[in-house]
């Protein structure tokens, strides 16, 4: 799902779900929201998330509050909250696909897994439908992949890993656990590639791997 831009008291047509909001509210909320993304940039989150939960209650149909307001609780280390207002969105923005990537990486960050996974599955599912060009959608898979590597199931690790390439083959992390995944599952040459290929990517984290399984 793309990010649309705010533009101080520039307005598209309304989905009829938010029609009841009056223009002086959505005004208003859109200016809260442009003072508030000023202070993220500056890193004054505190001032920004008072702006920005005002915003929702004035207007919910503006999706870049919700995007400014769970990174400002990301940095802030304010867990519940950001939990809370992922999940509001997810309610509001029903075919959304990075909201419940975020509450993915939360869950996952927790060694949630079951419950990462199932957000990611929600991700995934979406980002077929919105388009798979987003900038983050390969990091769906990488991190459910990670999840299934950590449940010991490397097949299905393995194949995320391999579609997360497809979308973005820059990454040296997706080729370091991908090389993982291939040896458990007794591919030793399969995965000194995915490693050396790691490293020329700059994840030098898997030299100890090359030195210790592939000489």
């Amino acid at each position: 799902m793309k990010i649309c831009f705010l533009s101080l008291l520039f307005f598209i047509t309304i989905n009829s779900t938010f029609a009841q909001v009056s223009l002086f509210d959505r005004n208003k909320a859109v200016a809260l929201i442009n003072q508030a993304s000023a202070e993220v940039k500056a890193q004054n989150y505190s001032p920004a998330i008072v702006k920005l939960k005002t915003a929702i209650k004035l207007d919910s149909s503006q999706r870049a509050a919700f995007t400014l307001i769970n990174q400002a609780f990301y940095e802030t280390g304010n867990r519940d909250s950001q939990v809370k207002y992922l999940n509001k969105a997810k309610s509001i923005y029903t075919d959304d696909d990075e909201f419940p990537y975020h509450l993915g990486k939360l869950y996952q960050k927790e060694n949630n897994l079951e419950a990462a996974i199932c957000e990611y599955n929600t991700a995934i599912k979406f980002s077929k439908i919105n388009g798979e060009d987003y900038e983050i959608v390969y990091d769906y898979y990488a991190n459910r992949g990670i999840c299934f590597l950590k449940q010991n199931l490397y097949t299905e690790a393995v194949n995320d890993f391999d579609y997360a390439i497809k979308l973005n083959d820059m990454k040296g992390s997706i080729y370091a656990n991908r090389g993982i995944a291939l040896f458990q599952m007794k591919k030793k040459e399969e995965a000194c590639k995915s490693w050396e290929r790691a490293l020329e990517l700059g994840q030098s984290s898997v030299e100890l791997y090359l030195t210790m399984y592939c000489k």
